[in-house]
């Protein structure tokens, strides 16, 4: 994959934003991931969830309290798209000789 991927939400999340002129809700079904680049790996939390949802919002450009609004179901798929960005050395989970 070398193009950002749009992924649709099977749970779409709503933000609201507070400016000027008062509150507005605003819905999001789909995000777009961008591919992951090395500073988006550098300062990674320890914890494979808290990586993914690290990595989440680094490609989407959402801030974290907006990320913990994602349902789990979708932090699955999302998380999907970020493995198939990771060459192979980088992919996630035991290697063969932890299994």
């Amino acid at each position: 994959m070398s193009a950002p991927v749009t992924y649709q939400l099977k749970h779409p999340i709503t933000f609201t934003f507070r400016g000027p002129d008062g509150e507005r809700e605003e819905t999001t079904s789909e995000l777009t991931l961008r591919r992951i680049k090395g500073k988006d790996l550098r300062g990674m939390p320890p914890g494979e969830v808290d990586q993914a949802l690290h990595l989440i919002g680094k490609c989407t450009g959402l801030t974290p309290m907006q990320v913990d609004e994602i349902d789990a179901e979708d932090i699955a798929g999302l998380g999907e798209v970020i493995e198939g960005f990771m060459p192979p050395g980088l992919k996630a989970g035991p290697t063969s000789s932890e299994t």
